[in-house]
């Protein structure tokens, strides 16, 4: 039940952080953390494009490293087949170091 919660308060407060990061590519309308699963599913409006960018996020890990916590993405599924296959090529058990306060949320 706690981690429901917290899935629930980090989503929002976790969009606003994204949002900032891809605003030139256009913005996430919806966001949805499952820290119990493991998996993140998000939907992106992106300029140019005529419908939303599904992602799903189907396993992640968090990976302490020393004071560093690293994000690490283990399986990937979009809406757009390209976009998929591009993910597991660069994305796919590559880690991002997150800041301090994130690693409680995931």
């Amino acid at each position: 039940m706690f981690s429901q919660i917290k899935d629930r308060v980090t989503g929002p407060i976790a969009g606003l952080f994204f949002n900032v990061l891809i605003k030139e590519y256009g913005t996430m309308t919806n966001l949805q953390i499952d820290s119990k699963n493991k998996t993140i599913t998000c939907e992106l409006d992106l300029k140019g494009e005529s419908t939303p960018l599904k992602i799903n996020c189907l396993n992640y890990q968090l990976v302490e490293e020393g004071d560093a916590t690293f994000f690490e993405i283990t399986k990937v599924d979009t809406s757009r087949e390209w976009i998929t296959v591009l993910c597991d090529e660069y994305l796919k058990h590559r880690r991002f170091k997150l800041p301090p306060l994130a690693r409680f949320a995931l």
